[in-house]
């Protein structure tokens, strides 16, 4: 039976990560520091400022364009900086080793469990909704005078009658967060005096990978397999793309 378990992991641990590459597609950075764009019969002036030269790609802009239409639908067209983006090398996926599934001496019963979860990754750097930071009149410089910080959480789907020490394994296969944080004396602007429109709206927008996973209960002697759960999940990546909106 112990052999059987190890071929088992290794097999579950193998796919995880063929599906984890299979979704690692190459990304087409922006090279242009503007671009012009049309979009739902919307225009976009877009600037690329200089923290996030080299460092942000093509579906990052698609969906902070949809976002800017999401937050401001009236507007005829836009005027989008990204300020900055900080970026991770690669996904935290978090696949669980062999070594997470430690039994001791096969016997016929059991005192207590243990759990193991595999993860299966559907989608990565899927956006948070935008989040407000400050919003600046034009013409001004300010600064915020207090930290500020904006949380991704990690999140997952509890199946019926799972048990606690299940759900702990699932939750402990996550990253419990990631933040970015602006100091206090971090500087913002407003638009340009001579601009139409009145202020310059700064949003902060985070990004997920999205998965399903299954979590193995076995006898912590026998290593018999007592029950499995499913669910999906919701892993907080590390990445931040800073972003500003001209507005009237």
């Amino acid at each position: 039976m112990r052999n059987y378990l190890r071929i088992s992991v290794l097999v579950v641990l193998l796919f995880s990560l063929f599906s984890a590459s299979a979704f690692a597609a190459p990304k087409d950075v922006v090279s242009s520091d503007s671009l012009e764009i049309t979009k739902n019969s919307k225009r976009f002036h877009v600037e690329i400022k200089e923290k996030a030269k080299g460092k942000v790609n093509t579906i990052q802009v698609e969906q902070i364009l949809d976002q800017a239409i999401e937050l401001h639908p009236n507007q005829p067209e836009y005027n989008i900086y990204i300020e900055d983006v900080v970026t991770e090398s690669e996904v935290p996926l978090n696949i669980l080793s062999s070594a997470d599934l430690s039994v001791a001496n096969y016997h016929w019963y059991d005192t207590g469990s243990t759990y193991f979860t595999s993860k299966q990754v559907v989608s990565t750097n899927n956006p948070t909704a935008a989040n407000f930071v400050i919003s600046v009149a034009k013409g001004q410089t300010v600064q915020l005078g207090y930290n500020y910080s904006f949380t991704v959480s990690s999140s997952y789907s509890a199946q019926a009658g799972m048990p606690s020490g299940a759900g702990a394994n699932v939750q402990g296969s996550l990253s419990a967060s990631a933040t970015k944080t602006y100091s206090s004396t971090t500087t913002w602007t407003g638009p340009p005096e001579t601009s139409t429109y009145n202020s310059r709206t700064y949003y902060t927008t985070g990004y997920k990978t999205y998965g399903n996973y299954t979590t193995y209960q076995y006898g912590n002697i026998s290593g018999d397999l007592h029950a499995t759960w499913t669910g999906s999940y919701q892993d907080a990546q590390s990445n931040f793309t800073s972003w500003s909106l001209d507005t009237n």
